[in-house]
């Protein structure tokens, strides 16, 4: 455990969509984010916290963290994942209890965020709301492949929203807001899950619609859909929101560029 980095007012930053333990896709997505010039790397869940391959995937991040360092324009020193649904939530919730409310370093250059952690890079707000629920739990072993604890809960909504407006909200799940291929996504699944699972996959939406609604970001990223996709949105009284759904490890639109002036995101290219 330690305390997370100062971030320099001047730095770029990369955000990525889920990983899922790739350990060679961590290989090419952290020297490009590099190749930016970014120093932050932000991950938006289903990193790949797993029994038995964790260990390997943060060996990954650091070894190639410090290898950006070494040949990159300053390099990638510091890599924040907000969890998503398929990561060991025991490992987290127990590594969470021992400093409520902080961020918990993983390895050198690793972190995970708790439910509605907040941050500040370059004067820009951003707030962090992981966990999902995952639609497929019924395919799942408990405590193994799936805990229930993955998915917000009421208390972790009033805690992000209690402190008011953030520029930037981070999460694995989408809220209610979605983009036309993320809803695309959401309705061609009803036509494969049970009644059931559609309600569980479903019920974490509502409460990342809380959040937007508490803290009027301006811009929402997100993963879980494995679509890179974007959306405006006109609120009344809110102002303009921008949705950006990321895609997964091993396709175009997993990592994308933010600038933190302007807030436009820009897609790079993993090579």
């Amino acid at each position: 455990m330690g305390l997370l980095p100062v971030f320099r007012d001047d730095a770029s930053i990369c955000v990525a969509g889920d990983f899922h333990g790739d350990v060679s896709w961590v290989g090419r997505a952290i020297p490009a984010a590099a190749r930016t010039g970014s120093s932050v790397l932000l991950q938006l869940g289903d990193f790949g916290l797993i029994p038995d391959s964790t260990g390997l995937l943060l060996d990954a991040v650091d070894l190639w963290c410090a290898h950006s360092m070494r040949h990159g324009v300053g390099g990638v020193q510091t890599v924040l994942v907000v969890p998503g649904n398929h990561e060991d939530w025991a490992f987290l919730d127990e590594r969470f209890a021992e400093s409520p409310g902080q961020a918990v370093q993983l390895s050198r250059h690793a972190w995970v965020l708790p439910k509605g952690f907040r941050f500040e890079i370059g004067g820009v707000s951003f707030l962090a709301v992981g966990g999902a629920p995952s639609l497929d739990y019924a395919w799942r072993v408990p405590g193994q492949s799936w805990w229930p604890t993955e998915v917000p809960t009421p208390e972790d909504v009033a805690r992000a929203v209690a402190p008011g407006p953030v520029d930037v909200l981070l999460t694995h799940d989408a809220g209610m807001l979605v983009t036309p291929r993320v809803q695309a996504i959401i309705d061609k699944s009803s036509r494969w899950w049970k009644p059931d699972e559609i309600a569980y996959g479903n019920s974490g939406r509502p409460l990342v619609g809380e959040v937007v609604d508490g803290t009027m970001p301006r811009l929402h990223m997100h993963g879980h859909f494995h679509v890179r996709s974007s959306a405006d949105f006109e609120r009344q009284g809110a102002g303009p929101l921008r949705v950006e759904s990321l895609h997964q490890n091993g396709y175009d639109g997993n990592l994308v560029a933010l600038d933190l002036a302007t807030l436009e995101v820009r897609d790079v290219e993993v090579r």
